[in-house]
């Protein structure tokens, strides 16, 4: 067994972050939260930790019983941040709710990954979380059809762009996981997902193989989503493959995974060892122990587990927690070359190399798939070297 000590250098803006991102609320949350709010708190930096990290429901939620003693300002921003998470959530709850009909009235099975049904099943509450956008699984053979439905319901393909057709198309789907739409008056965003991973060697699950379960979101609206160990697993594999840089991923976990009891972490365990998923779980437990303060049992941890949750902790803490890894010089490079560790399989690292270098948003040319490669990665290097590791955020 091999464990890693636990991190006390965290500075105490992102201490406070976790703590206020601790969820069910207990005695030892409050506790903690009262220990830090006493600390000398940079409170700006605070509020752009728990932006950046997209706690701020939570952080508001955390700090309200000490909000007479936080500077008056912050707390105001930090409410109206909440005010804001729940107008998104419910517009994103109607929109789930119409496409699921939508889609459903074509005969199309749907399921809704994280978003609103993780709000209400990790927290109960939609202010809580913040949700980007709706993210759909269907089965790859209805994907046609449900991307029409969706454009049908007033979204338009964003990426990759609707210029797009035909064998360009049929190349995105094989080495991508998903298109992503905005609506045309909203503005509201979805993801259409066809598998869970973009590289299907790591758990590429679609909805035909998967366990589905109904989330009463509102009093009118139920929304289809993963059954509870899938549901887990789900999330520790799109944490690891973002290498974890956002606190509010893992405090998903940690709070489905209290609720699911004593046992949960075992059966976690057991399913990502029935899919080949033990290392990005090893590490989601490993971190979620660290920056929680969760009691899992010691998970056995072999060298590039350990490197994962070396990069995730300085993807999670770097500049202070302030700044994203996109911005960062050089930040996105070792979650990309995370990727490869999560897998020893030769034919997972062959399939990631392809899915790093011919899954992007340039124009296709009539060359067949593999006549891209080449002229993708030169590119890659120099834009990479020329933005110093940046990306757009």
């Amino acid at each position: 067994m091999y464990t890693l000590t636990v991190r006390n250098s965290f500075q105490p803006e992102f201490h406070l972050a976790a703590a206020c991102a601790t969820w069910p609320p207990d005695a030892a949350r409050a506790s903690r939260i009262e220990v830090l709010v006493a600390k000398k708190i940079d409170w700006p930096h605070f509020l752009n930790v728990t932006q950046r990290h997209r706690v701020i429901g939570l952080a508001r939620h955390g700090l309200h019983p000490w909000r007479d003693s936080i500077p008056r300002e912050i707390m105001d921003q930090l409410n109206a941040g909440a005010a804001r998470q729940l107008r998104q959530s419910l517009l994103h709850a109607a929109e789930a709710s119409r496409v699921v009909k939508s889609l459903s009235q074509q005969n199309i099975p749907v399921a809704v990954l994280k978003g609103v049904p993780l709000s209400i099943l990790a927290y109960g509450d939609l202010s809580l979380r913040h949700s980007r956008d709706n993210d759909l699984l269907i089965s790859p053979n209805h994907l046609s059809a449900a991307a029409a439905t969706i454009e049908g319901a007033g979204y338009t393909r964003i990426r990759p762009s609707p210029e797009w057709r035909d064998k360009a198309l049929l190349g995105w789907q094989r080495y991508s996981k998903h298109f992503e739409y905005a609506h045309r008056t909203s503005g509201a965003r979805l993801e259409l997902h066809w598998r869970t991973s973009a590289n299907p060697r790591l758990w590429g699950l679609s909805l035909c193989q998967a366990n589905v379960q109904d989330v009463a979101v509102l009093s009118n609206c139920t929304l289809p989503t993963f059954a509870a160990d899938e549901l887990l697993l789900y999330l520790c594999l799109h944490g690891a493959t973002h290498a974890w840089f956002r606190l509010k991923w893992l405090a998903d976990v940690a709070a489905l995974l209290r609720e699911g009891g004593p046992n949960a972490a075992l059966r976690l365990l057991e399913l990502a060892d029935a899919h080949n998923m033990r290392r990005p779980v090893a590490a989601t437990l490993e971190l979620s122990r660290q920056i929680f303060q969760m009691t899992v049992s010691p998970v056995h941890m072999d060298a590039a587990t350990r490197l994962l949750i070396r990069i995730a902790m300085g993807a999670l803490t770097a500049g202070g927690a302030r700044i994203g890894p996109c911005t960062t010089r050089f930040g996105t490079t070792p979650i990309s070359f995370s990727h490869y560790l999560l897998h020893d399989d030769w034919r997972f690292r062959r399939d990631e190399f392809k899915v790093g270098f011919m899954a992007h948003d340039a124009t296709p040319s009539a060359l067949p798939s593999w006549a891209h490669a080449l002229p993708r990665i030169l590119l890659w290097f120099r834009n990479h070297l020329m933005n110093q590791g940046r990306q757009k955020p």
